[in-house]
C-alpha cells in the first residue's frame, strides 16, 4: 500500500470518528438534559451511564472520555449533588 493511500485511509477514519462524535454528542446531550442533567456549553457528551441524571451537573468546556459511570447513592434531594466544574478532564471509566 502506498504512503499516500495509508494517509488518506487514516484521515478518513479520523474524520468519520470526529463527525460521529459530534453528531451523537448532540443526541446524548438532548437525552441527558431531558432526564434532568445539567450540561455546560462546549462540553461533548460521550457514552456514559448515570444512576440519577438529575443529580449530576457538568460544567462548560469539559473533556469527558467515553464509558464514564456517575453513581449517586445519597439521599435524593432537589438539585444536583455531583458537581463537575468548568474546564475539567475526566478519563475513561
Amino acid at each position: 500500500m502506498s504512503p499516500e493511500n495509508v494517509f488518506m485511509r487514516k484521515a478518513a477514519f479520523r474524520l468519520r470518528a470526529m463527525l460521529n462524535s459530534i453528531f451523537f454528542s448532540g443526541i446524548r446531550r438532548l437525552y441527558w438534559s431531558a432526564q434532568g442533567m445539567v450540561i455546560g456549553r462546549h462540553t461533548a457528551v460521550p457514552r456514559m451511564m448515570v444512576t440519577w441524571p438529575h443529580q449530576v451537573q457538568i460544567g462548560s468546556h469539559c473533556v469527558l472520555e467515553p464509558d464514564l459511570f456517575f453513581k449517586f447513592d445519597g439521599i435524593c434531594k432537589p438539585g444536583p449533588s455531583i458537581h463537575i466544574g468548568d474546564h475539567t478532564f475526566l478519563g475513561r471509566g
